[in-house]
């Protein structure tokens, strides 16, 4: 797919968009690291591609398109086509986040995912988590805060030990937006049972400060080897290691 796809034209990548995106999107849940690698890098290929063949006062629609196309997956008809498309999109995001042309697309796909966190399928809450994570980082602020009340009270139906995986995403989502709004916001938002975290994460934020400051400190340290940002081995690890935070 990744020597076919540079060689299509606009008409041929149209007409073949649906079909190779299916097959990439499922890949996008592979377990291996290398296969999921490759699915990504096969999906921004795609997008790519979908931008270079278009006119130039096009390309930020031929972007849109390819987010869309992928979107469709969510009313997939198994979970797993449903937490696949989730991710996909997740990665398209993050990858064209500093572009102001996928803001809008970007909106609306936060508001589309906000039902899902009520989805009885742990697999699509834990790929919701994902994306929502990748908006955050990404979104103007202006354009999120609206949508905290919709956001929040089902986000911390799954902060219980009976989800002990979701219960640690789900704090840390939770950090990230206090740090973003502020405490005073998040209170107005957050549902009285659950105040009490708001409460002990003020209380925990120095010393989880110093622990993430000697984490990074690690990091650097172990990584000081590590091939040049953007090299074929590292193109998602930025990407990886945001999803990885808060486990």
């Amino acid at each position: 797919l990744q020597a076919i796809a540079p060689r299509l034209s606009a008409d041929q990548l149209h007409a073949a968009l649906g079909r190779m995106l299916g097959e990439v999107v499922l890949a996008t849940k592979e377990s291996n690291v290398k296969s999921r690698a490759a699915a990504f890098d096969a999906l921004l290929l795609i997008a790519e591609r979908a931008q270079a063949v278009a006119p130039d006062a096009k390309r930020a629609d031929a972007l849109s398109s390819v987010v869309v196309s992928v979107a469709a997956g969510l009313a997939g008809k198994t979970p797993h086509m449903v937490a696949a498309s989730l991710l996909a999109l997740s990665r398209l995001l993050y990858e064209h986040r500093a572009s102001p042309a996928i803001t809008p697309a970007g909106i609306r796909l936060f508001e589309t995912v906000l039902p899902l966190l009520r989805h009885r399928e742990q697999e699509v809450v834990r790929a919701a988590v994902v994306l929502l994570k990748v908006q955050l980082a990404a979104l103007p602020r202006e354009a999120v805060e609206p949508l905290l009340p919709r956001l929040v009270p089902p986000l911390l139906a799954w902060c219980s030990n009976k989800h002990a995986h979701l219960k640690y995403q789900v704090r840390y989502l939770m950090e990230r937006l206090v740090k973003r709004f502020g405490l005073e916001v998040m209170m107005q938002v957050t549902p009285e049972p659950h105040t009490r975290l708001l409460t002990h994460m003020r209380k925990q934020k120095e010393r989880a400060r110093r622990h993430t400051d000697a984490r990074l400190a690690a990091k650097a340290v172990r990584d000081g080897d590590d091939d040049e940002p953007g090299g074929p081995r590292n193109r998602h690890a930025e990407y990886e290691a945001l999803l990885g935070e808060g486990d």
